[in-house]
C-alpha cells in the first residue's frame, strides 16, 4: 500500500549509511583546528537549506555532500547533469555541484545577516563507496578539483586549509569561534510531514515497541523490561528508539496520554517515570514533553 515510503525509506537508509561513513573519515581531522558540523539544516528567511558536513576552521567554511551511488557515477559538466549507470540502467539524479553552489551563496547571505563574513567557503563531493567507477564528460580537473571519495574528503580539506594557513598563518579564531557558535544556536531540524507527503492515514499506524532483535512488533511491557513474545528477547530501553520514531512522525512533543498509546503502556504513572529518564523537558503549561 506504501511502497512509495518503502522506496524513500531505502534511499534515506543508503544516504545515511553515505553520511556515517563520511564522518568516520572526518573524524582524523584535528579538532584544535577544525570543528564538524553534521547533518545540520540552516533556515535563511523563508529558504531551509541543509548540508551533511560543515567543517569550520581559522581560515575557512568547508560544505561537504554525500552521494551513495552503486556502480558507475557519470558527471556531465557541459549540461551539469550526473547520471548512475548501475545494472544495466541509467538514473539521472540531482547535479551536486549545482546544489553545493547554492548552498554556498545561502551561507554567504546567511553569515552576512550575521555580521560574521570573511571566511572563504570551499565545497566537495563525498563518494560513499570506494568501487563506484567515477566518469566525466567534459572537464574532467573541475570534477576532480570538487568530487573524490568519503576517504580522501580529510586530505582536501587539509590540503586547501594548508594553502592558506601558509598566506595567513594566524587566521582569525574569534571568527571562526562566533560562526560555530551561531550556527550550534540557529540550526533547524529538517521537518518533513510523512503524513501529508506520503498520503498516510494516522490510523495506519501501528504503535508499540520495536523488538530490536527480531524486528517484530511483538514486544510488551513487564516489571520495567520490553520482553518479545516471538523471540523472548529482552531490552530495557528498547523504548528510546520509539520515542525518537514518535518525534520523526508527529513533532518534537508528546503527552502522556499520547505516549500510553504508542509505547502501548496503560499506567499513566509508568509513562511518567520513562519520559523522566527520557532526557526529554516537560512543559507544564502545555502538558507536554519536549526533546
Amino acid at each position: 500500500m506504501y511502497e512509495p515510503l518503502k522506496i524513500q525509506a531505502a534511499k534515506a537508509q543508503k544516504g545515511l549509511n553515505g553520511e556515517r561513513k563520511l564522518d568516520y573519515h572526518l573524524r582524523m581531522l584535528p579538532s584544535t583546528i577544525y570543528r564538524v558540523l553534521n547533518d545540520i539544516s540552516f533556515e535563511l528567511r523563508d529558504i531551509t537549506f541543509q548540508i551533511d558536513a560543515c567543517i569550520v576552521s581559522n581560515h575557512a567554511i568547508y560544505l561537504i555532500d554525500s552521494k551513495s551511488i552503486d556502480g558507475e557515477a557519470i558527471f556531465n559538466t557541459q549540461l551539469e547533469q550526473l547520471t548512475q549507470k548501475h545494472k544495466n540502467k541509467e538514473r539521472n539524479m540531482k547535479y551536486p555541484l549545482t546544489q553545493l553552489e547554492s548552498n554556498k551563496f545561502l551561507m554567504m547571505q546567511w553569515l552576512q545577516e550575521r555580521s560574521l563574513e570573511g571566511f572563504p567557503i570551499y565545497y566537495f563531493v563525498s563518494i560513499a563507496d570506494s568501487t563506484t567507477m567515477i566518469k566525466v564528460i567534459g572537464d574532467e580537473d573541475h570534477i576532480a578539483k570538487h568530487v573524490t571519495f568519503a576517504e580522501n574528503i580529510p586530505f582536501y580539506v587539509k590540503r586547501q586549509n594548508e594553502a592558506l594557513e601558509e598566506r595567513y598563518p594566524n587566521g582569525n579564531p574569534t571568527l571562526k569561534n562566533n560562526i560555530v557558535t551561531q550556527m550550534m544556536r540557529s540550526y533547524k531540524d529538517l521537518k518533513i510531514d510523512y503524513f501529508k507527503k506520503f498520503k498516510i492515514d494516522i490510523r495506519d499506524v501501528q504503535p508499540g515497541v520495536i523488538c530490536h532483535k527480531c524486528y517484530r512488533l511483538d514486544t510488551v511491557y513487564v516489571k520495567g523490561k520490553w520482553i518479545c513474545q516471538h523471540c523472548h528477547h529482552v531490552d530495557r530501553f528498547a523504548y528510546k528508539r520509539s520515542l525518537e520514531e514518535f518525534f520523526i512522525l508527529f513533532g518534537p512533543s508528546i503527552s502522556n496520554k499520547e505516549a500510553r498509546w504508542f509505547l502501548r503502556v496503560p499506567s499513566r504513572v509508568t509513562i511518567t517515570k520513562i519520559l523522566q529518564r527520557s532526557n526529554l523537558t516537560y512543559n507544564r503549561q502545555h502538558k507536554r514533553w519536549y526533546k
